[in-house]
C-alpha cells in the first residue's frame, strides 16, 4: 500500500499533525497521533509541551518529517526511528538489532530492588541477556552498593550497553562480557552472585510469525524461546544453583501464562519460589526464587 504525502501548509502545525495521524492510521499504527507528535518533536528537538507554540515549519522540515512518517508506516518501531526510549525514568539509546526495553521489565527491577534491600549491603549481580543494559543500569540507580556482570551473545548489544552505562555514569559498576547461554559458565564464577536476573527470550518459535509488525523488526534471538518458550529458563535455572551464593536469588520476567511452568523449572533446580509479581495489566510477570539450603 502506498500513499503520497502532499506538502502541508508550513504555518499550520495542527493540520500537519492531523494529516500525519490519518496517514499512519492507514498503515495500522494504533498510536498514530502520539507517534506523529513524538516524531515531529524529535525532529525539531523540542519538548511536546512546546509543540503547539512552535513557529513556521519550512520545506526542509516538512521533507524530513515525511521521511520519518514513511519509516513509521513500514511499522518500524518508534524507538528505532528516534534512537531512544525511556526506562525507569532513564533515557536509553536504542538501535536496530538490539531488543527495545519494555515497561513490563520495570516491574522486574522494582521487585528485585525491594527484595534486595533486605539483604547484605554489597551485592554481586549477574544480568543475563543485558541487551541495552536497561536492567543493569536500573539496578545500579537503586542499589548503590552493587557490582554487576552483564552478559550477552551480541556484540552489537554489548557496544550499545557500554555506551548507555557511560551515559548514565555507572560504567564503574558494570562489567560487560560476551557469552553464549548455550555454552557453560567459567567455573570461577561459581558461588559468586547474590542475584541472577534475566528477561530471556520467551516467545514460542511457532508464534514468531504471529507477532505485531513492530516486534518483527527486533532481533529474533531476543524473542525466540524455543518450541515451548521455556528454553532459556531451563538453561539459566540449571546453572543458577552453582552460580548463586547461599540465600542468593534468581529473578525472571515471564510471558503470559508461563508463571507456573517457570516456577516448576526453578523448583526442579533446588530453587524455592519466594515471590510472584503481577504487571499493571494483572498478568503474572515476575518470578523470584531463592537458592535452597
Amino acid at each position: 500500500m502506498t500513499m503520497k504525502i502532499e506538502l502541508i501548509d508550513t504555518g499550520d502545525i495542527r493540520s500537519l499533525l492531523k494529516y500525519a495521524e490519518n496517514y499512519l492510521k492507514l498503515f495500522g499504527v494504533i498510536s498514530a497521533r502520539n507517534d506523529a507528535e513524538i516524531l515531529i518533536t524529535h525532529l525539531l528537538g523540542i519538548d511536546r509541551y512546546d509543540l503547539y507554540n512552535y513557529g513556521d515549519l519550512d520545506d526542509n522540515i516538512i521533507s524530513a518529517y515525511r521521511k520519518l512518517l514513511e519509516k513509521r508506516s513500514r511499522r518500524i518501531p518508534l524507538q528505532y526511528i528516534t534512537g531512544s526510549c525511556s526506562f525507569m525514568g532513564i533515557e536509553f539509546m536504542v538501535r536496530y538489532g538490539v531488543f527495545i526495553p519494555r515497561p513490563e521489565t520495570e516491574v522486574l527491577v522494582d521487585e528485585v530492588v525491594n527484595l534486595l534491600k533486605k539483604k547484605r549491603d554489597f551485592l554481586n549481580i549477574l544480568d543475563i541477556g543485558t541487551g541495552s543494559a536497561n536492567i543493569a543500569i536500573g539496578l545500579t540507580k537503586s542499589l548503590h552498593d552493587c557490582r554487576i556482570l552483564a552478559i550477552d551473545n551480541s556484540e552489537l548489544s554489548l557496544d550499545l550497553a557500554k555506551m548507555n552505562s557511560k551515559r548514565s555514569n555507572v560504567d564503574d559498576k558494570i562489567s560487560f562480557m560476551r557469552m553464549d547461554m548455550h555454552e557453560g559458565f567459567n567455573p570461577r564464577l561459581e558461588s559468586t552472585f547474590d542475584l541472577i536476573i534475566s528477561n530471556p527470550p520467551y516467545i514460542e518459535s511457532a508464534q514468531i510469525e504471529n507477532l505485531e509488525p513492530e516486534i518483527k523488526h527486533e532481533p529474533i534471538t531476543a524473542l525466540d524461546g524455543g518450541s515451548d518458550g521455556l528454553l532459556f529458563y531451563r538453561k539459566i535455572a540449571k546453572r543458577a544453583k552453582d552460580l548463586l551464593r547461599k540465600n542468593g536469588i534468581i529473578a525472571f520476567e515471564v510471558g503470559f501464562s508461563q508463571c507456573n511452568k517457570v516456577s516448576e523449572i526453578l523448583n526442579s533446580c533446588s530453587l524455592d519460589i519466594v515471590a510472584v509479581k503481577k504487571d499493571l495489566r494483572g498478568i503474572d510477570r515476575v518470578v523470584v526464587a531463592e537458592k535452597r539450603g
